[in-house]
C-alpha cells in the first residue's frame, strides 16, 4: 500500500514538474518570437533630475574686475524633480556649466565689478570706506570714528589718493590696523 502511495506522489510531482516546465518554455519561446519580429532598442526612460538634497552653485563672472563670485545655496524646492531643460528654461539668463543629480552649477557673466572693491580715504578727518559698484561710482559704504591726524604719515599721505582694497576680509585687517 505505500509503494503505491509513493508511485502516486511521485507521479503527480513528475506531471506538475512537466506543466510548470511547458509553460515556462512557452513563454521563453513566445517572447524569442516577438523579439525576432520586433527589433527592440532599449532607451533609458529615466531622464536625470535634480534631487531635493542636491548643491545648487552660481558661479558670475563680472568683467571690468575679472573675478568670479560663487554662491552655494540648497536647491529650491521648485527645482527638485526638473530636467536639465526644464532647468534652463526657469533660468534663461544662466548657463548650465554641470547637470547631475546632485550638483548643479549655474554661470553667468556679469558687466561691473564684483561688489568687493573698496577704496578708503580721508573725509573731513576720518577714514571713510567707499564701494565700487557695477558702474565704476564709489558710494559711501562705512562712515568710521578713525581720525586721519592719529595715523602714521604715510598712511595719511595715501588716504589722500585713496587706498584700494579687495575683499572684505582685508578691508576689515586694514581697519583694525588704523584703530
Amino acid at each position: 500500500m505505500k509503494k503505491i502511495y509513493y508511485i502516486s506522489i511521485l507521479i503527480i510531482l513528475f506531471l506538475i514538474s512537466l506543466y510548470v516546465g511547458m509553460k515556462i518554455y512557452k513563454i521563453h519561446y513566445k517572447n524569442e518570437k516577438i523579439e525576432e519580429y520586433i527589433d527592440i532598442e532599449e532607451v533609458d526612460s529615466e531622464e536625470e533630475k535634480i534631487k531635493p538634497s542636491a548643491r545648487l552653485l552660481k558661479k558670475i563672472n563680472y568683467t571690468k574686475c575679472s573675478h568670479t563670485r560663487t554662491e552655494e545655496n540648497e536647491v529650491p524646492k521648485e527645482l527638485v524633480n526638473l530636467t536639465k531643460e526644464e532647468l534652463q528654461e526657469k533660468y534663461r539668463e544662466w548657463n548650465i556649466e554641470k547637470f547631475s543629480s546632485d550638483e548643479i552649477v549655474l554661470i553667468k557673466n556679469s558687466e561691473g565689478f564684483c561688489g568687493e572693491h573698496y577704496i578708503l580715504r580721508n573725509n573731513n578727518g576720518y577714514v571713510t570706506v567707499y564701494m565700487i559698484d557695477e558702474e565704476d561710482r564709489e558710494k559711501i559704504y562705512l562712515s568710521t570714528d578713525i581720525a586721519v591726524v592719529y595715523l602714521p604719515e604715510t598712511d595719511q599721505i595715501n588716504l589722500k589718493s585713496g587706498i584700494y582694497i579687495y575683499g572684505k576680509e582685508k578691508l576689515i585687517e586694514l581697519l583694525q590696523d588704523f584703530e
